[in-house]
């Protein structure tokens, strides 16, 4: 099941339609990070827009299904994450 969310990003006004099990996901690494949903959502989408990304959705699912495995790692950054996960699989 899908759920839509409003956030604001960077002033823009923008709404993300995920799975439930994604946002449950996106919820628990804003409090592993101490950081509010949406700033976590900004987060992401600056590395994305960095990346050139075509599919904003798509980088918060790859983000947790991949950022998951480095919950723990505290002192990375949640919006580097992906990139790191990238860096590493291409070398």
């Amino acid at each position: 099941m899908n759920e839509k969310r409003s956030f604001r990003i960077h002033g823009q006004s923008t709404t993300i339609n995920l799975e439930l099990p994604f946002w449950h996901k996106l919820e628990e690494a804003a409090v592993t990070y101490d950081i509010e949903l949406s700033s976590l959502i900004t987060r992401l989408h600056d590395d994305y827009k960095s990346l050139n990304g075509t599919n904003f959705t798509s980088h918060l699912r790859v983000f947790c299904l991949l950022g998951t495995t480095s919950m723990n790692h505290a002192a990375a950054e949640p919006a580097h994450l992906i990139t790191l996960h990238l860096k590493l699989s291409l070398t």
